[in-house]
């Protein structure tokens, strides 16, 4: 198994995985819909992506960094949301995605790196993180609005924010 960083010229052999990654969370995607996005993304340096590829060059998992940057640690904190390995080769390619994202987070000096999951069990092993250093965060809470659904709840009404 190699581990590459994604460039614009491996966005075909990308979004297949990607589909499938969408697929596992029951939301449909289209191929063309994904390599732009991964397109857009890897072109402006909006996103890090980190990839693994057996010898024969099938692509079995990906984990997608997005940077954002803290005024109170004054660093640059990596976003790990996006972690995706096939069923048969899970543990071993999610063991190597993991400690390359923990690598660049070393290599930029980052503050932290914040691994999200849609589940307290996510994606990954909690024992594997646990073995790779990361620390489960019980501490801090978290809350999302989508755009699309933001409401002004200070006026008492139900309409978006203007």
């Amino acid at each position: 198994m190699k581990l590459y960083q994604a460039q614009l010229a491996d966005i075909h052999k990308l979004a297949p995985l990607y589909v499938m990654y969408r697929q596992e969370r029951h939301i449909h995607s289209e191929i063309e819909t994904i390599e732009d996005f991964l397109h857009e993304r890897l072109a402006r340096n909006d996103i890090v992506i980190f990839y693994t590829e057996t010898g024969q060059g099938e692509v079995t998992g990906f984990v997608q960094l997005n940077p954002m940057f803290s005024a109170v640690e004054l660093k640059r904190i990596w976003l790990l949301y996006d972690l995706y390995a096939k069923e048969e080769v899970r543990a071993q390619v999610t063991e190597h995605l993991l400690a390359r994202a923990r690598q660049l987070s070393e290599e930029t000096h980052s503050g932290l790196i914040m691994l999200h999951s849609h589940s307290a069990e996510g994606a990954h092993n909690p024992a594997l993180t646990d073995h790779l250093r990361y620390i489960r965060n019980t501490v801090m809470y978290a809350h999302g609005a989508k755009a699309d659904d933001a409401q002004d709840t200070t006026s008492g009404n139900d309409k978006p924010a203007e």
